[in-house]
């Protein structure tokens, strides 16, 4: 605390404590006139973070709940920023010193915590349901075999028809339908068709 010939501070008394987000804040009083100088404390800087879950599994439409430890303690929830690298695939929802993560779309991603220059990620993968299919094919038949979540399946520039068309579902746990559609020789792609 600095003295002067004028005045003479006595300790410094925390005013505000500092926090993750925010810089605390002291003062000292001058023990001749009163008078008091102030002090900005730098925000706190963390030793470690950790996560409840290093790596997870969960099926699209679900969630699961992160929840992260630091030291010092984070004095609010909101000081830990969460984030997904892959929204597409699952989000992160800050809740009350936890994170509820949901599932979106098959695939992995990372969700991090972070505070105090410390990170903690989980590695979550998002499993669902799989739509498989496969085309019966002039001259060729059923040999193609079954193909998936988007992959063609059929002929291109052959001038081979469409003759059948079948479609699955695979690990399904909910229930739902199938919307598809088909391209037809001289006519192009049809409207996509929903069946219940």
């Amino acid at each position: 605390v600095p003295t002067t010939s004028q005045h003479s501070y006595g300790e410094w008394q925390t005013v505000k404590e500092s926090t993750y987000k925010e810089n605390g804040l002291q003062k000292a009083v001058c023990t001749v006139c009163g008078s008091e100088i102030t002090e900005e404390l730098p925000v706190l800087t963390a030793e470690s973070i950790s996560l409840s879950d290093t790596k997870c599994s969960l099926e699209t439409g679900e969630n699961i709940i992160l929840t992260a430890v630091c030291d010092p303690v984070a004095e609010k929830p909101e000081e830990i920023d969460w984030k997904s690298n892959n929204e597409d695939i699952a989000t992160v929802e800050s809740d009350a010193g936890t994170a509820k993560v949901t599932g979106r779309k098959a695939g992995t991603t990372e969700i991090t915590a972070s505070v105090g220059g410390k990170t903690a990620t989980c590695v979550v993968t998002v499993t669902g349901a799989s739509v498989q299919y496969q085309t019966h094919i002039q001259d060729y038949g059923w040999k193609q075999g079954w193909k998936m979540n988007g992959a063609v399946s059929g002929t291109s520039g052959e001038s081979k028809r469409l003759e059948a068309i079948q479609i699955k579902l695979e690990n399904q746990k909910y229930s739902g339908s199938i919307q598809y559609t088909t391209h037809i020789q001289d006519i192009g792609w049809e409207i996509a068709v929903l069946n219940n």
